[in-house]
């Protein structure tokens, strides 16, 4: 009876551990890429050089960038023999953080300040809120996080498409609005998807590089809940 008390307090202590590492890489990769905008805003000669970049790129600068970041995630596609050497992960996840930065460089220069803030703020809230829901819910979240994917996948399309030809501000608050239910439900679809796959490898290597890519799931949750909050709610510069 003892041993088995023992035994389910030093699980649970190992996933909570499990989860500090998480969202310790992903708070991090946030500072990374809030350090990036901060640098790009502030530093005349970096502000200059982002410029003539997107100049030199005709615009397509941030496709380039994007581009970069599907590289990045290609990399990091998960190895399990690798899983337990993690150094990989790090420096991509590092890398990605880093090129998202320009996003948040951009946001700085249409967004007010306060407008940023609130909307970090809130999606804090929202965020811990809605991975509280993931880690404690008794339903099984596969089959809403399954549509949530396909639904995304649409939505990429019609942002595409909305790009190119339409470019209307209305389609584009509307898909705002969208992305933010979108990721909503992949916040806490991602959250039980950790839990059960610290379940699977609990005691085993391969949970530090798992730490790293959920820790990426989960910044792009929070990331893409925060610029669709500020596209829907934001106030930009006159």
């Amino acid at each position: 009876m003892e041993n088995n008390h023992y035994s389910v307090e030093s699980s649970i202590a190992g996933r909570n551990q499990f989860f500090m590492k998480v969202y310790g890489w992903m708070f991090g990769g946030l500072a990374i890429s809030a350090l990036v905008a901060y640098l790009f805003s502030t530093i005349p000669a970096l502000y200059i050089a982002f410029f003539n970049f997107m100049t030199m790129t005709r615009g397509f600068g941030m496709w380039i960038i994007f581009i970069a970041q599907l590289g990045l995630v290609f990399v990091m596609r998960p190895n399990y023999e690798e899983l337990g050497r993690p150094i990989r992960y790090i420096v991509s996840y590092c890398l990605y953080a880093a090129l998202t930065g320009f996003t948040f460089f951009i946001v700085t220069q249409v967004y007010e300040l306060g407008s940023i803030v609130q909307a970090f703020v809130s999606t804090c809230a929202l965020f811990a809120g809605l991975s509280i829901v993931g880690f404690t819910t008794k339903k099984d979240l596969t089959s809403f996080g399954r549509q949530a994917m396909g639904a995304l996948l649409g939505l990429i399309i019609a942002s595409l498409i909305n790009i190119f030809f339409f470019q209307s501000t209305v389609v584009e608050l509307i898909m705002s609005a969208i992305t933010l239910v979108i990721f909503i439900v992949l916040t806490m679809y991602d959250t039980q998807k950790l839990k059960n796959m610290y379940n699977y490898y609990e005691g085993q290597s391969a949970l530090e590089g798992i730490a790293i890519l959920g820790a990426l799931e989960l910044y792009l949750d929070f990331i893409n809940i925060f610029l669709s909050i500020l596209r829907l709610f934001g106030s930009r510069k006159n």
